[in-house]
């Protein structure tokens, strides 16, 4: 079994449209560190781009990635980041999928997170979604 944990920004156009780039990238970089904190060896965490981070979860079925991506969702909404001289509070929106037997591609484990992502937006964002 793989799983893999996609992890977006909620209204991350927000907080560049208010802080500019350089807030952003400072949003980005505690995110990125935080995320990083939090993996579990031996998973893989990484930045996709712009606010989007991934994790890959060796061995871990569906239900176990689940609670994994509820424990970094909360602790993303916990902690708060300091930008300039604000206290800026971050929720993600997380999309989690597991690798099935018949998957020939990766890409097709990593689109089935990303559009989990989706949902959980479109639902109002803060929250995991299983694809």
């Amino acid at each position: 079994m793989l799983s893999l944990i996609a992890i977006d920004l909620d209204r991350f156009s927000d907080i560049n449209a208010r802080f500019f780039i350089p807030g952003g990238d400072s949003v980005i970089a505690s995110i990125s560190r935080l995320v990083s904190l939090l993996s579990i060896s031996p998973d893989l965490a990484a930045r996709d781009g712009g606010d989007q981070f991934s994790l890959i979860l060796p061995a871990t079925e569906s239900a176990s990635a689940r609670q994994e991506a509820e424990r970094i969702r909360k602790k993303i909404a916990r902690n708060p980041i300091r930008v300039r001289d604000e206290v800026v509070e971050i929720t993600a929106s997380v999309g989690v999928a597991t690798a099935t037997f018949t998957e020939a591609e990766p890409w097709e484990l990593y689109l089935r997170a990303r559009n989990a992502v989706h949902q959980a937006k479109d639902l109002g964002g803060n929250r995991v979604a299983v694809g």
